[in-house]
């Protein structure tokens, strides 16, 4: 068995809001398997609850400022979201 270098261990910010998703956490469990499955080790999980996506920042402004201030504070490799995201958030 290999022992991995925690050095080169790379660090993530996960970021998976409940859009009122019938089986969100078990959703939010393979996200979290999946992720680590790519040797990469998850720092926080920021999670909420919305009833619908925010129509300028998908999260709301208060999830943003709340991932901005741990990105800062931390410096992870990586944020992640368990969402599809497209540019102008149209539609979810």
């Amino acid at each position: 068995m290999t022992e991995v270098d925690d050095a080169k261990v790379k660090r993530a910010v996960l970021v998976s809001i409940d859009f009122n998703t019938p089986r969100f956490d078990e959703e939010l469990d393979e996200f979290i398997q999946l992720v680590e499955s790519t040797g990469l080790s998850p720092d926080i999980i920021i999670g909420g609850q919305r009833y619908k996506p925010d129509a300028r920042f998908f999260i709301g402004k208060g999830k943003v400022a709340e991932i901005s201030d741990f990105v800062q504070a931390h410096k992870p490799d990586l944020v992640i979201f368990n969402h599809d995201i497209a540019i102008g958030l149209g539609a979810p």
